[in-house]
């Protein structure tokens, strides 16, 4: 039996989406990269160069992190090899292009108050022995230990979400701890004039041990015998239906 390694980010999906999972990561099929993620994406590279440099002493400015990130965004945006697999659609590559950028600036100040000791740092654990593995990368860890997560979105969570947010207590469980007394996330809110928010959550033993003990199994034995049934009231916001992947059209 093959050992099955999943990240946060797989769990979530499978969670959420089971038969986009398993389009995903059993079957292979891929879909084209939305606005969002692509964003995203630019965003994380910008800012793990900036805060790879200031672990080695070196702050850049504003200006330096704009230039980087028009870079990336044009490398990666108008290259022949991503730019196929990216959802433009009607959007105007220049005007998201400068939202992109926005961002970008909006996040420096938070970015500058934030001190580093590491950045997407790998982190793995086996969990079951020879059946599953947790791995992923965590954005940053800060001066007193803490993880932090960098997020760029249209809208701040609301509720209990960050409570139940899988991403703390799976990187937690990585780690091999019972409980975690803080976690951060640096959301950038893509607003007219874009701005920064600082949130926090923690998870106790009871929560850990909930997700080590009962979560992580069950969903390992749902992944290895094929069980993939989704909540339908969910497919108009899963690529793989909308791109006609799944489901029907």
């Amino acid at each position: 039996m093959e050992k099955l390694r999943l990240s946060y980010s797989q769990i979530n999906m499978f969670l959420d989406k089971p038969l986009a999972w398993e389009l995903s990561h059993v079957k292979g099929v891929k879909v084209p990269l939305s606005i969002p993620l692509f964003v995203g994406g630019t965003f994380h590279l910008t800012y793990h160069l900036y805060y790879s440099n200031k672990i080695e002493r070196t702050t850049l400015l504003l200006e330096d992190c704009i230039d980087i990130g028009a870079s990336l965004w044009d490398t990666r945006a108008f290259s022949s090899k991503e730019n196929k697999d990216i959802i433009w659609e009607t959007a105007n590559q220049e005007e998201e292009k400068s939202k992109f950028l926005a961002l970008v600036s909006a996040y420096y100040p938070l970015a500058s108050r934030t001190i580093p000791t590491a950045v997407e740092q790998e982190f793995s654990r086996e969990i079951i022995e020879g059946e599953l593995e947790l791995h992923g990368f965590i954005d940053l860890i800060d001066d007193r230990g803490t993880p932090i997560d960098l997020k760029t979105t249209a809208r701040l969570p609301y509720g209990d979400k960050l409570l139940w947010d899988m991403q703390p207590t799976t990187y937690a469980t990585i780690l091999g701890a019972d409980t975690l007394p803080s976690f951060i996330y640096h959301y950038v809110i893509k607003t007219g004039i874009p701005y920064t928010k600082i949130l926090k959550t923690s998870r106790d033993k009871i929560m850990m041990d909930w997700f080590r003990d009962i979560l992580l199994p069950g969903v390992a034995s749902l992944m290895r015998n094929g069980v993939y049934v989704c909540d339908m009231t969910k497919c108009r916001s899963c690529d793989y239906y909308l791109f006609g992947k799944c489901g029907p059209r």
